[in-house]
């Protein structure tokens, strides 16, 4: 093609290139894995379309605004497939082992670069029909188109900074559609009439396109969506960007999105240099992020009683019992660094029965709680007694709570 460069890259299973870029997380990145792979912090947006007999795509980019510049993508994949015809004979001769393609190219058509990996499965699989027994291909192949206004390899740094990331990304505008297909010819079939582009309507509507503040990288987002689904939710929007862990482990999060718990602790404070037994019980509301357990905002209430003693004049000791209702909000996450749990999380608790002794008469507090993996809470707290007169400093640590 008049003044295109078209380079073309056929690696086996355990081949790849040589030539290597250091970035801040220490692992390599191939020159030619920065050609036709986003790095991940283009992406903020990943929107998914859960197409028919188990075919997926996967739209990534940075700015939503950015789906202005991607055109009719029936038309796009029709164009990258025609090139790829010219390599159909050595594609088919992959038979049941693994196939990717890659693609990239740029908006004024003068850079593309595809290339071309058979992943050897080490092993055949059979299947037998009446007396014929026929390969049986196992893995779905994967077709991967990078659309930028320039060449994005020209541009990546050894490391990149937020500063550099934004500047890149207004120079290139980059936009990444990956398929995952039974076969890599099911390609054909799914860019015939206008089906893809319809599904690229409905990804522009739900991300709000149109809306002033999505349209920059401030707002991140995940769409699932099942465009072929009866079901009343086929479409799903997060301001959170997710990895696509399939369909079936979708569905199976969705219902644990939301969940109310009941929880359990005791503990030491340290009030008016009384040190006291306290406990903790009550419900907690859990809306926890799609895909995990351990990433979730909590909205509690609960009862904690203080135990003050004090010794009365016949040398036996009394037990006052303070209590209050608390209530709680917190959020608890994993930290991908270290593989430690933590929560953090404010409150505000009343006093229901004054006794005169340690607190008088309206009574409140607030506090901040920090939890560290081994489920010991630390919590300052400041309590304002005497119809607000009075204020006390206070520290509690919770030795356990259950959930």
């Amino acid at each position: 093609m008049k003044h295109a460069l078209l380079s073309i890259v056929l690696a086996l299973a355990g081949m790849g290139g040589n030539l290597y870029a250091q970035c801040g997380n220490n692992k390599s990145v191939s020159k030619s894995d920065m050609t036709f792979n986003l790095g991940k912090w283009f992406i903020t947006n990943r929107h998914i379309a859960y197409l028919e007999s188990g075919n997926k795509m996967t739209v990534e980019l940075f700015y939503i605004k950015d789906y202005y510049l991607l055109g009719n993508l029936d038309s796009l994949v029709r164009g990258v497939m025609e090139d790829v015809s010219f390599y159909k004979d050595s594609l088919d001769a992959a038979g049941t082992n693994n196939l990717r393609i890659d693609y990239a190219v740029t908006r004024d058509n003068k850079f593309k670069k595809m290339r071309f990996t058979v992943h050897r499965t080490g092993e055949s699989t059979f299947v037998k029909s009446g007396n014929k027994l026929s390969s049986l291909k196992m893995e779905q192949d994967t077709i991967r188109i990078k659309i930028s206004s320039e060449e994005l390899s020209e541009h990546y740094p050894d490391c990149i900074s937020l500063i550099e990331q934004k500047k890149i990304t207004e120079i290139t505008h980059p936009i990444q559609i990956t398929f995952v297909l039974n076969s890599y010819s099911d390609i054909y079939d799914l860019a015939k009439g206008n089906e893809l582009s319809r599904i690229i309507d409905t990804f522009k509507t739900h991300s709000g396109i149109d809306k002033p503040y999505r349209r920059d990288a401030n707002n991140v987002s995940t769409i699932f969506y099942k465009p072929y689904s009866q079901e009343k939710d086929n479409l799903i929007f997060k301001y959170m960007l997710l990895d696509d862990k399939g369909e079936k482990e979708l569905n199976r999060t969705l219902k644990r999105d939301q969940v109310l718990v009941g929880t359990f602790g005791v503990g030491a404070s340290l009030v008016r240099n009384n040190l006291t037994p306290i406990m903790n019980f009550g419900l907690e509301y859990q809306r926890r992020w799609i895909g995990t357990k351990k990433d979730y905002r909590s909205y509690s209430l609960y009862a904690s009683p203080y135990y003050f003693f004090s010794k009365r004049t016949d040398g036996k000791y009394a037990t006052h019992i303070s209590w209050f209702l608390n209530v709680e909000r917190g959020h608890t996450h994993k930290d991908e660094d270290d593989d430690r749990f933590r929560e953090i999380s404010v409150g505000a608790g009343y006093l229901l029965n004054p006794d005169g002794k340690i607190f008088e008469r309206q009574t409140v507090k607030g506090y901040f709680a920090y939890t560290f993996k081994a489920g010991i809470t630390v919590c300052p707290e400041l309590i304002i007694t005497n119809n607000f007169r009075n204020f006390i400093p206070a520290f509690t640590i919770r030795l356990f709570s259950l959930h």
